[in-house]
């Protein structure tokens, strides 16, 4: 068993949560800090403070595992530097305000803003079951709605409420881990019409009452009214992140080996291509292209697979993992044990399950290309997860170049969730980061996969081409 079960990340859901900022404070896009200026206690009490006929409950058991949970199985607590000063307090402020009965809506909302002191973009809590059906992209500030013919008009308000308003509050509540990711969640959750009641809408529940934005055309105000839907914000919105008709397709492109991989997941296809690159390889193809563009991520272990096909050793990612019960039953279900993990490593395994984490250094020194194989990884804004990880190997191990878009998530990021806890209450089914994963090349960049050719996403295939074809001729 390789090494690289150790950077195994199993992306079990999709999008990151959180933020850590208020309304009167600056937002952080990284996450290396959050702004305590605002009281704590208040800061919490303001989540609760939309009315609702909802019935209300006690939920004051689930906030309570929900905190152990978390403090037994993620990786923060483990490193002192990441964890906000006043962590303490922001727990205690939750708890408080989960003393009394509340609905559930409001401790949806409680639960993502307790969130935010992790830094974690991997961990999700909710998306609204109600949203509106409009298409509009949030870019630098502001929200521009994308006509049938591709014209946009920027979007002022919503049911009356300044679009800023808005962008604070998913602000508030979401955590971003670069620029990126700030455009492309605010983009979606500024649908959701909790979140815009939350804001200071005016939205009725009626499916039937539609809901007034206006816009600027470049020259005049424009009023138009959306409707509402029913149903998952996220499934809709992210539906070109998942996988088509096959999870991997590959070519022979005259010398050139074409992979597309829509996502990181083991099936026999994945095996067929370890098999067909194995061929190409030893019939002198040196030259591949990785398409990752609109790939969520998964289980990196493919990644792996496919370069070891290739002869390549990527460079070693370092991580702090915790070691908790619940992680190793997860271990079992994927068919590992902790004794796969260490082998190699010269770690006693009953002296790791004592210790409750494991950590591994980063490390350029692994990587290894002796077939000089070269890599083009093609990237946009929705390569998340592990294709950002297969990116930064090729990368770091200087096995080819990056073209195309910066992916939305950090270099060095939280995953590996193969923790969880189910609320009794509630019923919330929580899934929790227990890795802490650090970029091989610890002088890069942390928190952006850059391209080294910054081309439209759409462009990028044939750029590639192009490029490996120069590179052929020299």
């Amino acid at each position: 068993m390789r090494f690289k079960l150790s950077v195994l990340l199993l992306i079990l859901s999709l999008l990151p949560l959180v933020v850590s900022c208020n309304n009167s404070n600056e937002v952080d896009i990284i996450g290396e800090t959050i702004d305590s200026s605002q009281d704590i206690v208040q800061d919490f009490s303001e989540v609760a403070t939309v009315s609702s006929q909802d019935p209300v409950q006690d939920f004051s058991e689930d906030a309570i595992l929900l905190v152990d949970a978390i403090e037994d199985q993620h990786p923060i607590f483990l490193m002192e530097d990441l964890l906000p000063e006043d962590y303490d307090e922001r727990r205690q402020a939750f708890l408080q305000q989960t003393t009394e009965r509340i609905t559930y809506q409001e401790f949806e909302f409680l639960v993502q803003r307790y969130i935010i002191t992790l830094k974690d973009g991997h961990m999700m809590i909710r998306f609204g079951n109600q949203f509106l059906n409009v298409d509009w992209q949030y870019i630098d500030g502001h929200l521009f709605k994308v006509g049938e013919n591709g014209e946009t008009k920027e979007v002022i308000e919503i049911s009356g409420l300044p679009v800023q308003d808005v962008v604070e509050k998913v602000a508030f509540y979401y955590y971003f881990e670069n620029d990126v990711e700030r455009q492309f969640l605010t983009s979606i959750i500024s649908r959701d019409v909790d979140l815009l009641r939350r804001a200071g809408a005016t939205i009725g529940v009626g499916m039937g009452d539609e809901v007034e934005i206006t816009l600027h055309d470049g020259s005049n105000m424009i009023q138009e009214n959306v409707s509402k839907r029913w149903g998952n914000l996220w499934n809709i919105a992210s539906a070109r992140l998942t996988p088509h008709n096959f999870i991997v397709r590959y070519e022979l492109m005259d010398d050139i080996f074409y992979i597309d991989l829509r996502t990181f997941e083991f099936d026999s296809s994945i095996d067929e291509a370890e098999a067909a690159i194995e061929e190409a390889i030893e019939n002198g193809t040196r030259h591949f292209i990785v398409d990752l563009r609109d790939n969520g991520g998964g289980n990196s272990a493919v990644g792996d697979q496919l370069l070891s096909a290739m002869g390549i050793s990527p460079p070693a990612y370092g991580s702090v993992r915790r070691i908790s019960q619940q992680y190793l039953e997860s271990l079992e279900q994927f068919g590992i044990t902790l004794a796969d993990m260490l082998e190699g490593s010269g770690y006693d395994e009953a002296y790791i399950i004592e210790r409750g984490y494991l950590v591994h250094e980063p490390s350029l020194e692994m990587a290894n290309n002796p077939n000089d194989v070269f890599i083009s990884v093609l990237t946009n804004i929705y390569t998340y997860s592990s294709a950002t990880m297969f990116g930064i190997w090729v990368q770091d191990g200087n096995f080819g170049n990056i073209i195309g878009e910066t992916s939305r998530n950090a270099p060095s990021v939280f995953g590996d969730m193969m923790g969880a806890v189910t609320l009794p209450e509630s019923q919330m089914n929580i899934r929790i980061s227990t890795s802490k994963f650090i970029r091989p090349d610890t002088e890069a960049d942390q928190n952006m996969l850059v391209p080294d050719i910054l081309v439209d996403s759409e462009d990028a295939l044939d750029t590639a081409i192009e490029f490996l074809d120069n590179l052929r001729s020299e």
